[in-house]
């Protein structure tokens, strides 16, 4: 079964659709999509999550671009399997705070924009499945964030999102020591120092 694309498949769907799009597009994306782009190994996805309060286009316009590129734009309902898809998310279930986005790259008519980390590892918290933790500590090990700038933007999000990003805020804890632990922790007794 198909995992879904790899980054550079996904970097020459978005080329193509750059290349389809008329009007001037702005795409923040979210999801597995900045650790896929950013080159997060074996990453791959079948879908490409945009973040529409912070994204400008045409939907119109975008819909032709995407559908050119063969993929299938913004599907309700059931989906074919292995079918690649363009999916437009607004706030909900989903989560992602208030953030400025930051510029992946340009190609002709096209903007590809992405969320601050800390914002990706907040929303990832909210569901924390396996893929979701995998894509948090490559996060934490190849960009600079603290888990208290986590927490600020977890605190932003409704209910019962924010409780449940705050549950699982242990992830992070968990997982953040493996990145930037100077020394390895004692193993026995006689490895803790005395006080």
């Amino acid at each position: 079964m198909n995992e879904g694309l790899t980054r550079k498949e996904w970097e020459e769907k978005l080329g193509q659709i750059a290349g389809n799009l008329q009007q001037a597009t702005h795409l923040t994306l979210m999801g597995s999509a900045p650790n896929i782009l950013g080159g997060q190994p074996s990453r791959s996805s079948i879908d490409l999550h945009v973040w529409k309060p912070t994204s400008r286009f045409d939907r119109q316009d975008l819909q032709n671009a995407v559908e050119k590129a063969g993929l299938i734009f913004n599907p309700k309902g059931e989906i074919e399997p292995n079918i690649p898809y363009l999916q437009i998310v607004e706030p909900g279930i989903c989560q992602l705070g208030e953030f400025e986005p930051q510029e992946i790259e340009r190609s002709g008519n096209l903007r590809i924009e992405k969320p601050p980390v800390q914002c990706l590892i907040a929303a990832k918290l909210i569901r924390a499945q396996d893929k979701d933790l995998e894509d948090i500590s490559w996060l934490l090990a190849n960009h600079q964030t603290k888990p208290g700038d986590v927490r600020k933007i977890i605190q932003t999000f409704p209910e019962p999102q924010r409780q449940t990003a705050l549950e699982n805020l242990v992830y992070l804890a968990a997982l953040a020591p493996k990145i930037h632990r100077r020394k390895p922790l004692p193993t026995t007794l006689e490895d803790l120092p005395l006080p």
